[in-house]
């Protein structure tokens, strides 16, 4: 298959073509042409041999950027509506004219350039104050500390890619996971930082990532319950609904989870209070 080469679209024959990929390097391994994967849409990586792979048909990619478009539009109408319904309160008989919306800010870590700029683009969508910073998961539990207390965030995102390493039974180990160590870490790290989950809200994880693990060290939400691939946006989503959830307000865990593209089996959480404020007055100016 030597017409394979980095960047292009492809999918794995041995698994039915269930995901789409972007080659993201081709190397040489004990005498085999391996492959880098990267998911087009779930955050996965992954390697093949090349002769495993086929290149996607023009009408594939297509039919896979317009259902993920789709998906996607779904989503932020379904969140568009449910978040009027958890501040119409605040706009009816035109009281909003007198205040001013400060929705909670969100430091977003992400251990895949690519994947961090979707996100970026997805919060600037919705309107969520984000800053976002491409860090290794290797150094989240370093780096992630000074980035919060330069930048004060009231949610913080750590995610990028993880996976159960292959043939791992135990999934108790946390040495069966390839990089949910290092997220726990970060989130044990930035608890003795800031102890309450209600102060700052933290969102950890990534593909197939110890879930357990990662709420027992104090993060708020986490990924994957079921230990199954997740979706870039699903981060996203959730931060959005703490971000425009009343201060006065827990989350509704069921509608969080319910807002996201994998749903309960691919992220879960804990109480949290919504970290919404309005302001008054509004200035002039």
């Amino acid at each position: 298959m030597s017409e394979i080469k980095v960047n292009d679209l492809v999918k794995r024959k041995s698994y039915g073509g269930d995901i789409k990929f972007r080659v993201i390097d081709i190397l040489q391994n004990q005498g085999k042409v391996q492959c880098l994967l990267k998911g087009m849409n779930v955050r996965l990586l992954a390697d093949c041999t090349i002769d495993d792979l086929e290149l996607l048909q023009p009408e594939e990619i297509l039919e896979e950027r317009h259902s993920n478009i789709l998906l996607t539009r779904q989503m932020l109408k379904r969140i568009d509506e449910d978040r009027n319904k958890r501040t119409n309160f605040l706009h009816n008989n035109g009281v909003m004219q007198y205040y001013y919306a400060i929705p909670g800010k969100v430091l977003h870590l992400d251990g895949d350039e690519d994947y961090l700029q979707k996100c970026i683009n997805a919060y600037k969508m919705l309107d969520v104050p984000v800053v976002g910073m491409h860090i290794r998961e290797r150094d989240l539990p370093e780096k992630s500390i000074d980035l919060i207390k330069a930048y004060s965030p009231d949610i913080v995102v750590l995610t990028g890619h993880d996976a159960l390493k292959k043939d791992s039974e135990d999934y108790e180990d946390i040495s069966s996971y390839k990089t949910s160590k290092h997220f726990v870490d970060a989130v044990r790290n930035i608890r003795s930082l800031e102890p309450s989950r209600d102060s700052l809200v933290i969102i950890a994880g990534a593909c197939q990532s110890y879930y357990e693990a990662l709420i027992d060290a104090g993060a708020n939400f986490a990924t994957s319950p079921k230990r199954i691939l997740v979706h870039a946006f699903d981060p996203v989503y959730i931060a959005e609904k703490i971000a425009f959830t009343s201060i006065y307000q827990k989350v509704n865990l069921e509608e969080a989870v319910g807002n996201t593209i994998t749903g309960r089996d691919g992220i879960g959480g804990v109480d949290t209070w919504g970290h919404y404020r309005v302001g008054f007055p509004k200035s002039n100016y």
